[in-house]
């Protein structure tokens, strides 16, 4: 199992309803003494697939795009009204990678995304 600074990879489903913004906060800290984990100063990337086998992504949320807010102990995933409302697919599977100063590159987290149509 891939490891994010000797974490599990974070198994969830993203539910994000069409039209509206979606903007979840994560809270993360260290298994071991409980702080946040400092992820100011890594990049990362949210790709959602049409399903777990594809090998191109049909949308991509970064840090460079402003898709993923990355912070002391944060990581904010943050998809406007009108990106939602421009999905067209119904269910989908996302990947939460995160790259480190040293450009380590780990999948921190994984899982279904559904897409309530309203």
């Amino acid at each position: 199992m891939a490891t994010v600074i000797g974490m599990p990879v974070v198994q969830a489903n993203l539910k994000i309803h069409k039209g509206e913004t979606f903007n979840p906060i994560l809270y993360v800290c260290s298994q071991q003494t409980g702080l946040p984990i400092d992820y100011s100063a890594y990049t990362g990337t949210l790709q959602i697939w049409a399903d777990i086998n594809a090998v191109t992504s049909i949308a991509e949320y970064n840090t460079s795009n402003g898709g993923l807010i990355l912070g002391n102990g944060t990581i904010q995933i943050n998809i406007t009204a009108s990106q939602t409302t421009a999905i067209s697919y119904t269910s989908a599977y996302y990947t939460l990678r995160l790259t480190a100063p040293d450009t380590t590159v780990d999948l921190f987290a994984e899982g279904s995304v559904i897409i309530n149509q309203k």
